[in-house]
Order: C-alpha cells, then structure tokens, then sequence
C-alpha cells in the first residue's frame, strides 16, 4: 500500500476501497465527513489524482500535506469534518487559517 495512505490512517483516519464503475477504478475514499467527499485515484507514479463535489478533480497530489489542503478546501466554508482530518489541517493548514475560516 502507498506510504502516503498509510500515514493517513495511522493519522487516525478510516479509509474505505471501492471500485467506480464510469472510472473503471479503484477509488478511495478519505472519509471527510465534510461538505464535499474526496476520493483518490492513485496512479501509476505514485501521486494521486481527487475527486470531489461538483466534478472537481484535483492532480498530481504527492503527499499528505497536498492531500489535507484538498480535504479543506472541500469543507467549502463549512464547520464540520472528521475529527482527525480536522487535526491534520492544524498541523498542514495551520490553526489561523482554520479560525479565520470557519469556527470549530
């Protein structure tokens, strides 16, 4: 499994696998709990691509500070997130990012 993913789960985060019929891939879900989902597509070089709400897709993610960013930007103004991607953001976003944005 990719270093990458399991950083995020020793972070505290469930990651769920399924497979999306119109991708013809495997997906993962990072289980936000947010506004907008995030679902990674890990491709062949080890970066991965994300899906979210409203056809966003975002490219050439590497590692998990690309991937909290996308996490936060998916919350879309919103207070609400899973408790361990809240965490993450603190550490990657910083704290005041996260109070000027949105009370939590």
């Amino acid at each position: 499994m990719n270093e990458v993913l399991i950083e995020i789960i020793k972070s505290g985060i469930t990651i769920e696998m399924f497979y999306d019929k119109k991708k013809d891939c495997v997906l993962y879900d990072m289980n936000t709990q947010a506004k907008s989902h995030l679902y990674l597509k890990e491709e062949e070089d080890g970066t991965f691509t994300g899906y979210g709400r409203y056809d966003t897709i975002y490219t050439d993610l590497e590692d998990i500070e690309d991937i909290t960013w996308k996490v936060y930007l998916g919350m879309y103004g919103r207070p609400y997130v899973n408790n361990a991607w809240y965490e993450l953001m603190k550490v990657y976003v910083g704290e005041e990012e996260l109070k000027r944005k949105l009370v939590h």
